[in-house]
């Protein structure tokens, strides 16, 4: 059943996603329009780039710029309308659940970094990367459009080409004969893409403005493979903590109902994620990925206490504060109010 049936089919996820979405909203004490950081690069990459061509310092992640170029709008109000799209798709992936289950995870996913982290960083493309990532996900036994998505997703945020392997051996679970035509499709996608990385560099070389490239973020490690691990040590197992909070200890619960070569996947994935630290500046941001750990395979979460499982962990979440791990380790309470009570940075200093 491709997308489009799945949606008009099941109309009530429209209905989960929206109350989803106003939970994020009021949990994280309303949502920014205005661009953050280096929000305000990619959204001046937006306005130049049917003018003036690529610019520095990222002209390799263009995908969302593009998007907003294109609809004339900012690149902050392309991540709120795909905070929305996201978690749809979420309610869609996750359909043969019971419906109390794609309910009560989708809501509680609205208290999850990786929705967070768009409503207060405006600009950001990790919105967009997410979307594309759970697409991957779902249309994994599509022959070729997974390749097609990897693509995108690396002209989103390059940083993703660290789960290749997971996604060849993914895509290749239940059909080994296939691996090495899927070993193919994606360094297919994955050569495309750095062909267009080095382009986009040399387009942009004549532009003003700093070089962010990958020498940026490997050339430290030269002199030091922990360079950037060492900035944030000091709130490094916060930050990791900060990407789901409670939502965390579903996954080993999840492990456990996992078969032999679904919890070999599971590590991969695990160790994929925590091996981005190594070039990383804010920890948060790298380890939102494990939300998709949750996920990776929805029928086992088919079980009879989970309802009542992820309905504890989500009040939780909802009691807790919002940490923001960025670089250096500084460590941020976004939107904090006096409903975060349930501080465990307190509790355990």
């Amino acid at each position: 059943m491709d997308l489009k049936k799945r949606i008009f089919k099941h109309k009530h996820n429209f209905l989960v996603a929206i109350v989803s979405y106003f939970i994020g909203v009021f949990y994280n004490r309303g949502l920014t329009f205005n661009l953050h950081s280096e929000g305000l690069i990619y959204n001046e990459q937006a306005e130049k780039l049917l003018i003036d061509g690529l610019i520095n310092p990222y002209p390799q992640r263009i995908l969302t710029p593009l998007i907003a170029s294109i609809f004339n709008l900012s690149t902050q109000h392309i991540n709120l309308i795909f905070l929305f799209i996201f978690l749809l798709i979420f309610t869609i992936y996750i359909n043969n659940l019971p419906f109390i289950t794609k309910f009560i995870l989708t809501c509680s996913i609205s208290t999850t970094m990786p929705i967070i982290f768009s409503m207060n960083f405006g600009g950001y493309p990790d919105i967009v990367s997410y979307t594309i990532f759970l697409l991957i996900l779902m249309f994994n036994q599509k022959k070729h459009l997974p390749f097609i998505l990897f693509l995108l997703l690396l002209l989103s945020r390059e940083a993703f080409i660290v789960y290749f392997p997971f996604f060849v051996l993914f895509k290749s679970l239940n059909d080994k004969n296939k691996f090495t035509f899927n070993f193919c499709g994606y360094l297919i996608a994955t050569f495309v893409y750095l062909v267009y990385y080095y382009v986009s560099f040399k387009i942009a070389a004549g532009t003003s403005g700093e070089v962010w490239d990958y020498s940026f973020y490997l050339g430290p490690l030269k002199s030091n493979l922990f360079f950037w691990l060492e900035n944030y040590s000091l709130n490094y197992f916060i930050g990791v903590f900060s990407s789901l909070k409670f939502l965390t200890f579903l996954l080993p619960i999840i492990f456990l109902r996992m078969n032999f070569r679904q919890k070999w996947l599971f590590i991969l994935f695990i160790v994929l994620t925590m091996s981005t630290s190594l070039v990383c500046g804010d920890i948060s941001r790298c380890f939102s990925p494990l939300l998709f750990c949750i996920i990776l395979f929805p029928e086992i979460l088919n079980f009879k206490s989970l309802n009542f499982t992820i309905f504890i962990l989500f009040v939780l979440n909802i009691f807790s504060p919002k940490y923001y791990v960025w670089h250096g380790g500084k460590l941020n309470y976004l939107n904090d109010s006096r409903i975060h009570f349930l501080d465990i940075m307190k509790i355990f200093n």
